[in-house]
């Protein structure tokens, strides 16, 4: 414990170092699932299964889960929310891509790339909270991303 101090200040730099650690390693994860080829909306469901099982699967085991989860809210909020706005800018730059390109139509949707994009995220966001556990959250996922896929598909495709 005492040589742990020699590199931390106290238990919340430790928590904060490995909050960054954590979040950096799932978001090279996520961020190569928009350099992969295919559908935008694959590609959100791969990046999206990656930042949130990424996340959680690793404290979801554990009996602490949810006291891990409420100690990062309370001592590295920023870190999530600095890690959530890169993804959500991912995102919504591959939407509008995803849009130029006639992939999808989000004027046929009356909203916007980024509009979507917050939209989605807060959609996965919610099913992580769903009583089924993070077990069941993969095919959830999936069903969102369909439905989502199946709206902004343009018309005659």
């Amino acid at each position: 414990r005492a040589a742990l101090y020699q590199h931390f200040r106290n238990k919340e730099d430790l928590f904060r170092s490995v909050s960054v650690r954590l979040h950096d390693e799932v978001m090279v994860q996520a961020r190569a699932a928009f350099t992969q080829e295919g559908p935008v909306m694959a590609r959100i469901e791969h990046a999206l299964l990656a930042f949130v099982l990424g996340l959680l699967a690793p404290i979801a085991a554990s009996e602490h889960g949810q006291e891990l989860v409420d100690i990062n809210m309370a001592v590295a909020a920023d870190i999530t929310g600095e890690a959530k706005q890169v993804l959500l800018a991912s995102m919504t730059q591959a939407l509008a891509d995803a849009d130029a390109n006639g992939e999808i139509d989000l004027a046929a949707a009356r909203t916007g790339a980024a509009e979507l994009a917050e939209t989605i995220l807060a959609a996965a966001d919610g099913l992580k909270h769903a009583e089924s556990g993070l077990e069941k959250l993969p095919a959830r996922l999936s069903l969102l991303i369909r439905l989502f896929d199946t709206a902004l598909r343009p018309a005659g495709s």
